[in-house]
């Protein structure tokens, strides 16, 4: 008999599952690394220009609107 910790502990066993868990990280680090790039826009304009939102692909409106 299964108990719920037993569930929770167990690794990925079922590959049904393996589309849901890697869009489930995706939009986790989505969601971080535009966060990351709304913080200090100026720096990474300096810095890092091949970012979305320092190289004007996206506004920095709308990257606050999708994170």
């Amino acid at each position: 008999m299964k108990t719920i910790f037993t569930l929770a502990a167990a690794p990925l066993t079922d590959l049904d599952r393996l589309p849901h868990v890697v869009l489930w990280i995706w939009l986790h680090l989505l969601q971080f690394d535009v966060s990351n790039q709304t913080i200090n826009p100026e720096e990474d304009a300096l810095n890092k220009s091949d970012r979305p939102v320092a190289s004007g692909r996206i506004s920095l409106e709308h990257a606050l609107f999708l994170r």
